[in-house]
């Protein structure tokens, strides 16, 4: 078994052969983001393939980011849920994780983070708090509507009842879905990415990505992007104007991507990654579908198991508090600056 790291041409197209082909690949594998991770933020990136008898039998993509204490680390993959190692046996899982271990010490990387969405048996630090709920869809929507319990339905036909629509697409469709998004994070007091860096997602994945809007007369008050990939709906990404929460557009908008996703023949549809036990989980959990605990994994040169803090603590109120009264135009401007190092 040996590990090489993939360029382009005969072994870029080995790599989507295998990652079309074998089950646990998800979303994050396709090697299209290597070139997303390269034209929003100029992220150098090593991407290894495991090949046995000529054959190939896992893969595993990394990016290199400067974090906001200076260091260089490692993602598998950044800026997502998962998209670590992917492998058909435990042999070529440690030989690629082996490979990559040897590769990051020449480079002097201080740690690395794998996010997997199974365990892996590794003696590495370990965190397990960040679900996502995966909800499995019938052909029918008609038949998913009966299964959603009475507040659920209120909620939608609330949202109906307020004169809101929806679209899939059109015009402006990416400016309007970042307009939302933009205040929704300041109002969270987070840092957004640009807007180069969903619209290079749109473009790279075009045939497979669709921009839902939800209007209250002529303003858009929520909307998402979903990616089609596989027979499963990915959502990277939604908001809702929270000024605007008592029209339930969020509601809305949700129950209109899973049916779009039901009449693009998905089978499943993913919500994303949240903590467990936040609010966001429990609006998630409330549409019936099955949680998935996520895995990520933590080596550092050093050998230490120690886990890196989340975003928290007393300097992180305060942060944050400070960005929720900042100009929404001036978050566009610092929030990519920031983000970026935030993988």
């Amino acid at each position: 078994m040996r590990v090489r790291e993939v360029a382009t041409g005969e072994d870029a197209r080995e790599w989507e052969d295998y990652v079309l082909r074998t089950e646990t690949a998800v979303l994050y594998h396709d090697l299209r983001w290597r070139e997303y991770l390269k034209r929003v933020y100029g992220l150098k990136t090593l991407y290894l393939l495991a090949e046995h008898h000529g054959r190939t039998v896992g893969v595993l993509p990394m990016a290199l980011v400067k974090g906001l204490k200076g260091g260089l680390q490692v993602v598998s993959s950044p800026y997502h849920m998962y998209g670590g190692v992917c492998a058909d046996s435990p042999e070529a899982e440690d030989t690629l994780l082996s490979d990559a271990q040897g590769r990051l010490r020449s480079l002097g990387v201080d740690m690395w983070e794998l996010r997997q969405g199974a365990p892996l048996s590794v003696n590495y630090g370990h965190r397990s708090d960040k679900i996502t709920v995966i909800l499995d869809l019938p052909n029918d929507p008609d038949q998913l509507w009966g299964s959603l319990s009475a507040k659920v339905r209120n909620q939608i036909r609330k949202g109906e009842k307020s004169g809101l629509t929806v679209t899939v697409g059109g015009e402006r469709s990416m400016e309007d879905f970042f307009d939302v998004m933009a205040v929704n994070m300041r109002d969270l007091g987070s840092p957004i990415h640009s807007f180069a860096f969903f619209k290079a997602a749109e473009e790279l994945f075009a045939e497979e990505t669709r921009i839902h809007r939800v209007f209250y007369e002529e303003r858009c008050i929520a909307a998402g992007v979903t990616i089609l990939w596989k027979g499963k709906i990915e959502l990277p990404w939604a908001s809702a104007l929270r000024e605007c929460s008592a029209l339930c557009g969020n509601m809305f908008l949700y129950w209109n991507m899973i049916k779009d996703s039901i009449m693009r023949g998905a089978t499943a549809f993913d919500f994303g990654r949240c903590t467990e036990g936040s609010g966001t989980h429990k609006f998630k959990t409330q549409w019936g579908g099955s949680e998935k605990r996520l895995h990520y994994y933590y080596w550092r040169k050093s050998g230490a198991h120690d886990i890196p803090a989340l975003h928290s603590g007393r300097g992180f109120q305060i942060a944050s508090g400070v960005w929720k009264r900042l100009p929404v135009r001036l978050t566009r401007v610092l929030g990519p600056k920031i983000v970026r190092m935030i993988p």
